[in-house]
């Protein structure tokens, strides 16, 4: 077990009973039964394989666009490349995951490419509680390569670590 390895393993803390839902499905439908299991996402399923999720970001993104919900189906807007974890990674590894993505739900998928459960940020949170920290800094700790050393931003002039961007070395918030 290596640094910051908490010694369990997605599998023990994935939701083993995700929701579920087909991608013929209406988005409305689907909202509503987002909003009824109190759930932020769902997992779309098709002949037995995890094809898609849906997330409440999706739902914005088609609001926002004007789409009618009732006519539109998961198919159209669901996002298709799945992030997935393995079941038995450490749930360590699956925060930087999710930090370095830019998700909150993982589809743990096994060595077999079968769907077996979901993870998200909450579970994780659930079964270590330490690593609240790691999710707080979220998007400060993903591994980035651009990260030079310490010293004066050349934009504000605050101390602290310091990345390239487009030649220049900037303090995080500068850089995004």
């Amino acid at each position: 077990m290596g640094i910051g390895k908490t010694g369990i393993r997605v599998i023990e803390a994935m939701t083993k009973k995700p929701l579920v839902v087909n991608p013929n499905s209406s988005l409305r439908d689907t909202a509503k039964l987002m909003l009824k299991e109190d759930v932020g996402g769902v997992i779309v399923k098709e002949s037995g394989k995890a094809v898609g999720i849906l997330t409440e970001q999706d739902l914005v993104k088609v609001i926002a666009y004007g789409m009618d919900t009732g006519r539109t189906m998961l198919k159209e807007v669901m996002s298709t490349k799945l992030i997935k974890i393995d079941p038995n990674e450490d749930i360590y590894d699956a925060m930087l995951k999710m930090n370095k993505e830019n998700v909150r739900r993982l589809p743990v998928i096994n060595d077999k490419g079968i769907f077996i459960g979901l993870l998200t940020v909450k579970d994780i949170l659930i079964m270590q509680p330490t690593l609240f920290d790691l999710r707080l800094n979220g998007f400060d700790i993903r591994e980035r390569t651009d990260k030079i050393k310490e010293g004066t931003c050349e934009n504000c002039g605050s101390e602290g670590i310091l990345y390239e961007n487009e030649g220049k070395l900037l303090c995080r918030a500068c850089s995004y």
